[in-house]
């Protein structure tokens, strides 16, 4: 079931499922909000909790518009294009062979059959990146396997437009975005850990004995490249005209009572807001007609 509310000049998204927690995202590249709530809670609760959250809602909006976008591709001669964090410009080579890109110091060349169309070219050179993925993944899990303690079964590339990877615990898969191929190395091998650190903090035996253990993994491998390169998932785009770099994400516990703390840092966070923005939202809140349900 979905909902809407609207928050001053915010409007929020509102889908009840049946999970656990509530979830807030921020989406890229607008900076659309989106709450999952259980479905159990009811929309006025939901609202209390996307105002407490409208400090975090406008920064992360804030951070969004201010990234980097890359703009389409027109697979034009002399077009920037980017392997491994390297830039080189396409050079269009026209004749009677299929397909092929390679890369020749600084130029991508791009050979393509007489009067093709640029969706034959896109194809072409999606089609190298996926292939350049392919072949550089293994070598990686083959790597942390022993590290983290973990069995990758199998691995996916495709192109996504909210994550870097996700990760399918229970059959141990990964799943990671073509558009990682464009970035140093060193992100690609961030996101591979990240995503088999996921596999192991799912397992019984390691839920509570290593969680830290994990923290460290990954800290470890990001702190060695964020100097240079791993930043770039945070700070850049990572798909043509609509950013994925950062699906901007906010959990926390609606069920049961929160901890003492947590509830005086939420009153604490909600008045804050109230007086910050008096008035702005006595009227200006709006429930969907078919949010009311009953269970």
């Amino acid at each position: 079931m979905a909902a809407q509310l609207t928050l001053g000049d915010i409007d929020v998204d509102v889908v009840f499922k049946d999970i656990k927690n509530v979830h807030l995202s921020v989406h890229p590249p607008t900076g659309r909000v989106r709450i999952a709530a259980p479905a159990r809670m009811n929309l006025d609760t939901v609202r209390v909790f996307a105002l407490s959250k409208l400090d975090w809602i406008k920064r992360n909006q804030s951070k969004l518009q201010d990234q980097d976008r890359e703009s389409p591709r027109e697979y034009l001669e002399r077009e920037s294009h980017y392997l491994w964090g390297t830039r080189y410009l396409l050079s269009v080579l026209e004749g009677n062979s299929a397909p092929s890109v390679k890369t020749d110091h600084n130029r991508l060349l791009l050979r393509v059959r007489r009067g093709s169309a640029e969706g034959a070219r896109q194809s072409a050179i999606a089609a190298w990146y996926r292939s350049a993925l392919r072949q550089a993944i293994p070598p990686l899990i083959a790597r942390w396997e022993p590290v983290i303690g973990v069995k990758v079964e199998r691995f996916f590339v495709q192109r996504m437009k909210t994550k870097w990877g996700s990760c399918n615990a229970g059959a141990s898969t990964i799943r990671l975005n073509t558009e990682l191929a464009k970035k140093p190395r060193e992100c690609l091998e961030y996101v591979v850990v990240h995503e088999m650190a996921h596999i192991l903090r799912s397992l019984p035996t390691t839920r509570g004995s290593r969680r830290s253990w994990i923290s460290s993994c990954q800290v470890g491998v990001f702190a060695a490249s964020s100097s240079t390169s791993c930043h770039w998932l945070t700070k850049t785009g990572c798909c043509e005209g609509d950013s994925a770099t950062s699906l901007l994400q906010s959990g926390d516990e609606p069920g049961g009572r929160p901890s003492r703390v947590r509830r005086r840092e939420r009153e604490a966070r909600l008045r804050a807001d109230r007086s910050s923005t008096a008035g702005a939202f006595e009227s200006s809140v709006c429930v969907d007609c078919h949010a009311s349900r009953s269970r």
